[in-house]
């Protein structure tokens, strides 16, 4: 039984945070906290996936 693909999936932080390879870990934050508040998801309330997607970002932000 699969239980996720997602796992199967690569796993790209800077891609995820939508910036590159060679980003300081400034432009990392700011580019985080954009993307954080853009996807919390007490402001995607209609979106069921928003809990999932938040997981993500912050996971690739501690990851970077």
């Amino acid at each position: 039984v699969v239980m996720s693909l997602e796992s199967l999936q690569s796993f790209d932080p800077f891609s995820i945070l939508g910036v590159s390879t060679d980003a300081t870990m400034k432009e990392i934050k700011k580019q985080y906290r954009r993307l954080s508040l853009e996807m919390h998801p007490d402001k995607n309330p209609d979106n069921p996936l928003a809990v999932q997607e938040f997981i993500r970002l912050t996971k690739a932000y501690n990851v970077s």
